[in-house]
């Protein structure tokens, strides 16, 4: 190597040689910290070739066939990481979450619904006996199946002027607002709610939701790195689009454990089905494209219990 500053002669085994990838130039480092950068970039790239030939990099880089083999196994990869590998690993870790977490999520979220508008039940203390003795009821059927719960489910009443609701908390609280329970013309439908927000705390929905998030988040982060603003926003986009698949996919788990359990005992699914038929006229779906949804459409859960009925 010679240039205005430095002359060196040496063997190749006391040169480090960078990698060999497309046109980039290639670079000599020497022992004492010298890095030798040429002038004539692409004919020392020939040189170099000539004196120590083609690494297996270059060759794949050179090859189309490579490169889309590439491109398609990229491709394969990554959705079969985002639709089994993420679910699986969520759900193999959200049942060891410890207690106190779910607990503390618990009552977290119960301070947020307060300032989001529910307010407390106005339902009679009858009514709201009768509504707990036909949960404790479920509970006491499930646990004749086996099937047990990590954290003992309670059921709450609450007000919600923006419609019918009921959803499950981490820590096992089930919450009913009072306007489904006026939207429900029996009892048995309430039940085969309930039954649904049983199943999301079975399947623990809450806690794997959280931990899909967060995995899809660290590996946009590794993928984007220091990004801009723009790059942020756009992860952020993709990682809650992925996330909305993930969420109505426990939907369609919760009522196929609602279903189970229906078909045992009444040996049909018609009690969720005649309610989810109660809410799709209560209030017009569409506004929201499915796809932006945490809920697959209620025609489509119609259809799906009514052919687990079948």
């Amino acid at each position: 190597m010679h240039s205005e500053v430095k002359s060196a002669e040496c063997g190749w085994r006391a040169v480090q040689v960078s990698d060999d990838l497309g046109s980039l130039p290639r670079t000599l480092t020497f022992s004492d910290g010298w890095i030798f950068t040429p002038q004539d970039v692409p004919a020392f790239n020939q040189l170099l070739h000539q004196l120590r030939g083609r690494s297996w990099l270059q060759r794949l880089e050179g090859s189309l066939r490579w490169i889309l083999l590439a491109m398609v196994v990229t491709v394969v990869s990554g959705f079969a990481v985002y639709r089994y590998g993420v679910p699986w690993l969520s759900q193999a870790i959200a049942p060891h979450v410890p207690i106190s977490v779910l607990e503390l999520m618990g009552k977290q979220t119960q301070v947020v619904l307060d300032h989001a508008g529910f307010t407390p039940t106005q339902l009679t203390v009858q009514r709201q006996q009768q509504l707990q003795q036909a949960f404790a009821q479920l509970l006491a059927e499930l646990q004749q199946q086996h099937m047990a719960f990590r954290v003992p489910p309670k059921l709450v009443f609450r007000s919600f002027e923006q419609g019918p609701n009921a959803f499950a908390l981490p820590d096992g609280t089930v919450v009913l607002t009072d306007q489904m329970v006026a939207l429900a013309r029996n009892d048995r439908q309430l039940q085969g709610v309930l039954l649904h927000e049983l199943g999301h705390l079975y399947h623990h929905h809450m806690m794997t939701r959280l931990v899909q998030s967060s995995i899809l988040s660290v590996a946009a982060a590794m993928m984007i790195g220091d990004g801009s603003g723009v790059a942020d926003t756009l992860s952020g986009a993709g990682v809650f689009l992925m996330t909305m698949s993930y969420s109505r996919d426990h939907e369609r788990e919760a009522d196929a454990f609602a279903a189970s359990v229906l078909r045992t005992q009444d040996h049909n699914t018609e009690a969720l089905a005649s309610l989810y038929r109660l809410l799709l006229a209560d209030k017009k779906e569409g506004a929201v494209p499915v796809w932006l949804s945490t809920h697959p459409g209620l025609q489509e859960r119609i259809e799906a219990l009514q052919q687990a009925r079948e």
